[in-house]
């Protein structure tokens, strides 16, 4: 593990909690394992752990993007 996966995994902890998180390491296949690196690596510690917006200020806007791409 590198430091990126081991940052992005302490945020995403913080985020979704640790139940979820446990779940989705309990149900990783060697299908979708790479993908859940390259998930944590550069979603969870380039975007969500930068400290230029708070976590509920990204949550909001990720939320609110989803929101309007349905409208």
């Amino acid at each position: 593990m590198n430091t990126k996966f081991k940052k992005g995994m302490k945020t995403r902890k913080a985020v979704l909690g640790a139940n979820y998180l446990n779940a989705v390491k309990k149900n990783i296949t060697k299908f979708d394992k790479k993908f859940q690196q390259f998930i944590t690596e550069y979603v969870w510690e380039n975007v969500w752990s930068n400290d230029n917006l708070t976590k509920r200020e990204r949550s909001i806007l990720h939320w609110l993007y989803w929101h309007l791409k349905e409208i």
